[in-house]
């Protein structure tokens, strides 16, 4: 007998001896525990097979890697066919309406054809942001964010480990942290992350040698904020990615998001970061708006003038390096003037990549109390004149004229670096994640007015 089957035969017994000389002899207790002890400590049955969905970010799907070693560790098996799993576990997203809209269907399609016995549990932000879209229309047993992941590993009785990282393609996921330290008046992912919790460098280490070790040679540093890691222990971001760097030279890393706020506070005048040839990619800085005034309504904790010296800086020390960012149109109270400056910032620079986004009202935050609100059709109506902007600049790329052009794009033989989020009003239609890009979107919104000056052109 292996060590381990005997240990596990141990636990069993001591949970025999307990029940029979505590006075607690009822026989339906008695065999219920029996039976649970027996489906995580013994290999004389066979594993309970679990079925793991992940809906969200770089984020969210680093957490679903720990789900599913937490799972593992408890004695799971997993399949690809929510039929064949006795426990459904669904790592929702609710960063947009769109997003929100999306899981919430997806927990009534998975829960609605669930059999006897078999068990739901919903995570991610949802739970914590919405619960009234987790537990809607079917039941779910259990719900956790990704605050109290540990819950879930009680619930199981599993536990965590220190990893935290995912391998997608030949590119290695670590979490560097968890939580926010912004105070963005229209994000509700802060209600559900919390504040900024960042892991120890000796742990992103040795999860980077773990991937190393695996034959990744490609990092992404991921989290909800990856600018605001060590503000809650006395360090930032540029310490991390010196740190991250050493850590040896056959490797690359990628970094998701940084605020311009924590760009401005730790990376601005950090030239040989920037030189730096193994940090890869673009710099993806979400800009959210041109406006001064947007930008201070939404405490994004920077203004224009801001915005302009690091572009200005990126575009002077490493040109080739390129930054992507995150555009919204239809804030509160936003004005013609105040999107005329959005569009303005689009027209004068140069981006990488573009993700467009429509404001949409989220639970508890705070800019849902500034009037007044923009109208659906006006927010359209911007979206689709930023389309344009962009639809001329990669123009002026092209030796084609304007129609052929935007036939070529229909067609799928030109793709744009742009995605667009089209969650408005009652028409919030998209992908699974809620984003079109171009093509998509004309075809979506053939019969919106608004749309018909792009597709007038065709």
């Amino acid at each position: 007998m292996k060590p381990d089957q005997f240990k596990n035969k141990i636990n069993i017994l001591w949970q025999v001896i307990y029940y029979l000389f505590s006075g607690r002899l009822k026989f339906g207790i008695f065999f219920a525990n029996i039976f649970d002890a027996l489906k995580r400590n013994s290999s004389m049955i066979s594993k309970i097979k679990c079925y793991l969905e992940s809906l969200g970010c770089a984020g969210n799907r680093a957490d679903a890697a720990m789900v599913m070693e937490c799972l593992s560790n408890a004695g799971y098996a997993f399949t690809d066919k929510p039929d064949d799993a006795g426990m459904v576990v669904i790592m929702t997203c609710a960063f947009s309406k769109t997003h929100e809209q999306f899981s919430a269907r997806r927990i009534t399609s998975l829960g609605q054809s669930m059999r006897n016995g078999q068990k739901l549990v919903v995570g991610g932000c949802l739970p914590k942001i919405n619960s009234k879209c987790v537990s809607g229309n079917v039941k779910v047993d259990f719900q956790f964010d990704p605050r109290n992941i540990e819950s879930f590993a009680n619930y199981i009785h599993g536990h965590l480990s220190s990893r935290m990282f995912q391998i997608e393609d030949d590119v290695g996921l670590v979490r560097v942290s968890t939580g926010c330290a912004g105070d963005c008046t229209y994000c509700s992912i802060r209600f559900a992350t919390g504040i900024v919790r960042s892991r120890p460098l000796d742990q992103i280490r040795d999860d980077i040698n773990s991937l190393h070790e695996q034959g990744i040679r490609k990092v992404r540093l991921v989290s909800e904020e990856v600018g605001a890691w060590g503000h809650d222990m006395g360090s930032n971001v540029s310490h991390l990615l010196r740190y991250v760097l050493k850590i040896g030279p056959d490797f690359d890393i990628y970094t998701e998001g940084i605020n311009p706020r924590w760009y401005l506070e730790h990376l601005l005048g950090a030239g040989d970061l920037l030189k730096e040839n193994r940090w890869k990619g673009p710099l993806y800085l979400p800009i959210q708006s041109g406006s001064a005034r947007i930008l201070d309504l939404m405490h994004r904790g920077y203004n224009r003038q801001d915005i302009d010296a690091i572009l200005d800086e990126i575009l002077t020390v490493c040109p080739w390096r390129g930054v992507s960012t995150d555009l919204m149109v239809g804030f509160p109270s936003e004005s013609e003037e105040d999107f005329l400056e959005t569009k303005t910032l689009l027209m004068r620079r140069d981006f990488s990549s573009l993700q467009l986004f429509v404001y949409q009202a989220r639970p508890r935050v705070k800019s849902e109390d500034i009037e007044p609100k923009v109208t659906e059709e006006e927010k359209l109506s911007r979206l689709t004149r930023l389309l344009l902007v962009i639809l001329d600049k990669e123009l002026e790329k092209k030796n084609t004229d304007f129609a052929s052009f935007m036939q070529d794009i229909v067609n799928g033989s030109v793709v744009l670096p742009v995605n667009v989020n089209v969650g408005v009003g009652d028409n919030a239609e998209g992908g699974m994640l809620g984003e079109l890009n171009l093509c998509d979107f004309c075809k979506r919104w053939h019969s919106t007015e608004t749309a018909q000056l792009v597709l007038a052109t065709i």
